[in-house]
């Protein structure tokens, strides 16, 4: 029996969850029933390879967008980034708008906030920022609404990985 096809329920009582969890049907098997997992995978020859979760993909303006290449694209756009010390997460506009930070309106009612620690404590200038954003537009078509930059602290680590745990601390991510 294959991991992902189901024949019963999941949740007793709750039909139209296991409907929509337990039961999804795909066009080129007629007659199978599949699991909603929740993880994104490609098929080659006949073998099954997970890419990525549904919950790293966040749509902005109409595009689908990778959490994951977004912070690999800040960290590699300015030396003085920390390499795997970033975090994007998608806030939504009324949030930004509390904090005076506009959204473009082809951005679906939502923003990407970018915190990334900076090497050393380094000053970084308002063009540096610019930069940063620039090239996440040149690569993913799409506009950061905030970069916010970290010292090297056990504190700020601290909040960066909470951060990438939830969408949760939002308004934190945005402090000044």
């Amino acid at each position: 029996m294959n991991w992902t096809k189901t024949q019963r329920n999941w949740v007793l009582g709750r039909e139209e969850l296991n409907e929509s969890t337990c039961r999804n049907k795909l066009e080129n098997h007629p007659g199978k029933r599949y699991t909603r997992t929740g993880d994104l995978g490609r098929t080659i020859n006949r073998n099954l390879f997970i890419t990525g979760r549904i919950k790293d993909l966040i749509i902005v303006a109409g595009k689908n967008i990778y959490s994951a290449d977004v912070e690999k694209t800040v960290e590699s756009s300015f030396e003085l980034l920390r390499p795997g010390c970033c975090a994007v997460v998608r806030v939504p506009e009324d949030i930004l708008s509390t904090k005076g930070i506009p959204v473009p309106d082809t951005s679906d009612q939502v923003g990407l906030v970018v915190v990334t620690e900076i090497t050393d404590g380094k000053p970084v200038s308002k063009d540096d920022v610019e930069k940063i954003k620039a090239k996440d537009v040149e690569e993913h078509g799409v506009n950061l609404a905030v970069v916010k930059l970290i010292n090297q602290e056990p504190s700020a680590r601290q909040h960066l990985e909470k951060s990438k745990d939830s969408n949760a601390s939002n308004n934190s991510l945005m402090g000044h």
